[in-house]
């Protein structure tokens, strides 16, 4: 039988400490009837709040469907189970922790670390092996050097200015031979790989959203379009081996294929509707106003229902722990 791994080989104890509901309040503040959170280090840009919340919920869903898994690659074999130890999990970015607990499930034998910048994971009814705690990445983490089997970094890439804060992270966090998983979504337009297009005259104004926002994000919060660049940057640390890419076409609406793609189409198009919402205090920092994002969420929102063809890109990489 395994025997579980201690709390001090994995990280500090030193300052943990239960968070109490009346602390809720200071981790979050509100703009246009929407609760963001309140940090002065992190650069993320959108609400944590029940509908940003319910968005992610829904994408995590359809990204599972798409994928077939909450995983690619060998993670099954990484955590199969030891004799001589138990292994465990970090989730970096937890949000309300849907991996993490179903992952739990999976995996029962190996313990699960939800991390996330405001407190809006599950705290019920949660699997023993699950546990869920504050932390801003941008921060070093209290778990001890080469002491977690994998690190799962998913749609984190707007929590820091330069991702390499988390590839270096996980570098330090993990054991010889463990992986770090990251999966972004591209931010930005595309057509499937079968069609032949210009975006800009196919879809102006969906394209238009992703010119208005880009450099948004650029100017004001110090965040870049990255996602295809990942793999270069945990190449380039020389800390990792056996660099593994692989890109999942997401259908924007229910164009594509049978009925598995029609359902993942619909219910992301709608997740990107919700998604264009969520930047409307970014994007009045840049001096919109409301009329003006209501068009150009009503217009990019327009090319999307009438034009097929239009993709979302997930981008994932893996890679081990020299």
């Amino acid at each position: 039988m395994t025997d579980p791994t201690s709390d001090e080989e994995v990280f500090d104890t030193s300052d943990l400490e239960e968070l109490s509901v009346e602390d809720f309040p200071g981790y979050f503040e509100e703009f246009g009837n929407r609760l963001y959170h309140s940090s002065l280090t992190a650069p993320y840009p959108l609400p944590v709040d029940t509908l940003e919340q319910e968005r992610f919920r829904v994408q995590h869903n359809t990204l599972k469907l798409l994928i077939g898994n909450n995983y690619v690659g060998a993670i099954p074999q990484l955590l199969a189970q030891d004799q001589t130890r138990q292994k465990v999990v970090v989730d970096i970015g937890t949000g309300r922790g849907e991996w993490a607990i179903e992952m739990a499930a999976d995996f029962p034998h190996v313990q699960f670390h939800g991390l996330d910048i405001v407190p809006i994971s599950q705290r019920t009814d949660l699997p023993d092996n699950v546990q869920f705690e504050l932390h801003d990445i941008n921060e070093p983490t209290r778990f001890h050097d080469r002491s977690i089997d994998l690190v799962h970094a998913r749609s984190v890439s707007m929590t820091v200015r330069d991702f390499r804060t988390i590839i270096y992270e996980a570098a330090r966090l993990l054991r010889p031979g463990g992986i770090f998983y990251s999966g972004e979504w591209g931010r930005f337009p595309s057509l499937h790989p079968d069609l032949d297009a210009d975006l800009s005259t196919l879809v102006p104004n969906f394209v238009n959203f992703f010119n208005v926002v880009t450099p948004a994000l650029a100017t004001r919060r110090g965040i870049h379009q990255i996602s295809h660049l990942i793999p270069t940057m945990i190449r380039d640390t020389g800390l990792f081996s056996e660099i593994t890419t692989q890109e999942f076409c997401m259908p924007i609406g229910p164009w594509q294929g049978d009925h598995r793609l029609k359902r993942c189409g619909s219910a992301y198009r709608a997740c990107l509707g919700r998604y264009m919402e969520a930047f409307r205090r970014l994007l009045a920092e840049t001096g919109l106003n409301d009329d003006q994002m209501d068009q150009l969420f009503e217009l990019a929102e327009q090319d999307m229902k009438e034009v097929p063809g239009l993709i979302g890109v997930f981008y994932t990489c893996y890679a081990r722990k020299a």
